[in-house]
């Protein structure tokens, strides 16, 4: 299901994947060499991507395996394989409201 295109593995509820209590969401995509995706964090959000296995270009930037990238939003990202690559991608909210055991503990 994630072959060439984001897989959201988990959000909040009611989206796809698990269910989160937050406004967070956590993509896989296995990318075919050639193949891209894109992604856009919005304004006020932030994004951490990881780099599994294989190498593509974001941005017009190399990313290889091990490589972790820092987003604030708002950005667009596009990545494009250059060899069958795994990513993660988390997007979050750059600010949020504590829940369950973290109320008044912030």
């Amino acid at each position: 299901d994630r072959t060439n295109r984001w897989l959201q593995i988990m959000g909040p509820e009611g989206e796809p994947g698990l269910d989160l209590h937050q406004d967070a969401r956590a993509l896989v995509a296995r990318l075919e060499q050639g193949a891209g995706v894109d992604h856009g964090i919005g304004d006020g959000r932030g994004g951490y991507l990881y780099v599994i296995d294989g190498a593509a270009t974001l941005n017009d930037e190399t990313v290889k395996t091990g490589d972790a990238v820092k987003i604030a939003g708002p950005e667009h990202l596009q990545l494009a394989a250059q060899e069958t690559t795994e990513l993660i991608l988390v997007d979050v909210p750059l600010e949020f409201t504590p829940v369950g055991v973290w109320r008044g503990r912030v």
